[in-house]
């Protein structure tokens, strides 16, 4: 079971603001300080320290009832996630001309971390649920496509853009509930830890003509 506490949840983007500030020299003593003391304030405030957090059943719903309750939003204003293509680089190697092209997108295993998690629907068992995610590292990108001759032509990560966060935009009241709206708590640390961090990664490979033309015919 994950116990989603949006308190947690806060304190957390505070630890990655201070983590990124130490590890990037953006944290000067203000800034630290004004971690600490935000980290207190939030402590102490009665709407967070006294809401109920959820308790989740991972990988009790699938990957198709969180795309259908997410397609009818996916083009508003605001989201800044692009497709999650199945990656089924076999069959492209078997269908792709020789030197053709491939272009494959996935959300960042970095923002897989940053960003809230949010309960879905109950689940069989009853419980709100949570969608299990694979996020793989880079390297499993090359593991898969050179074998298959596949050659890299690009790779992006296309990041967060800084400001995203106004902290004029705030909700009234702030929500005490797992919410992307959680961040308007700490404006400026949300800032600190998402703003320009990756959010996707997206690769255009190659399939190499001559390994692909010497492949007998069956």
């Amino acid at each position: 079971m994950t116990y989603l506490s949006p308190l947690g949840y806060l304190l957390g983007i505070e630890g990655a603001a201070l983590l990124r500030g130490f590890r990037e020299g953006s944290a000067g003593r203000a800034f630290v300080e004004t971690r600490i003391a935000e980290i207190r304030a939030l402590l102490d405030t009665p709407a967070l320290a006294q809401a109920e957090g959820v308790t989740a059943s991972p990988g009790t719903i699938s990957v198709t009832d969180v795309y259908r309750s997410w397609a009818p939003h996916y083009d508003a204003p605001g989201n800044q996630m692009i497709d999650i293509e199945q990656r089924v680089l076999a069959e492209f190697a078997r269908v792709l001309r020789p030197g053709g092209s491939l272009v494959i997108s996935d959300a960042h295993l970095l923002v897989s971390y940053l960003r809230p998690t949010l309960a879905r629907r109950p689940g069989p068992d009853g419980r709100p649920s949570l969608l299990t995610e694979h996020h793989r590292p880079l390297s499993a990108y090359l593991a898969a496509a050179l074998p298959l001759g596949f050659q890299v032509r690009q790779c992006e990560e296309p990041r967060r853009p800084r400001h995203s966060l106004d902290p004029e935009t705030a909700p009234d009241p702030l929500p005490a509930h797992m919410s992307w709206d959680l961040l308007h708590w700490c404006p400026e640390a949300s800032a600190a830890a998402l703003d320009d961090s990756p959010i996707a990664v997206v690769w255009r490979f190659q399939l190499d003509g001559v390994r692909k033309a010497e492949q007998p015919e069956r």
